[in-house]
């Protein structure tokens, strides 16, 4: 019976593993009203790609714009998804997931 069990949890093991990487490999894509601001997001809520169409700029301070941007506000998402952890845990819902 226990042999089982272990089975079937590698078996689920195995399937978290495989949706998150289809997830990561499925892309969200969002524009501004005005066209001059793509981002480009992944299954897993993780910004991918920032893209300025700004002409009044130059290339490598619209790239360090772009980069820069990607990282804060991954860094941000990370902040938020350890807060709700975090409150998850002090409340003891969902076994502190």
């Amino acid at each position: 019976m226990l042999g089982d069990m272990e089975k079937m949890v590698k078996m689920f093991q195995d399937e978290i593993k495989y949706l998150k990487e289809q997830l990561k490999n499925t892309h969200f894509t969002g524009e501004s009203a005005d066209g001059k601001v793509i981002v480009t997001f992944n299954g897993l809520e993780e910004l991918e790609d920032v893209n300025f169409s700004i002409e009044e700029i130059g290339p490598e301070m619209k790239k360090n714009l772009e980069q820069g941007t990607v990282q804060a506000v991954n860094r941000a998402l990370i902040k938020t998804k350890e807060h709700l952890k975090q409150k998850f845990a002090d409340t003891g819902i969902f076994g502190g997931i």
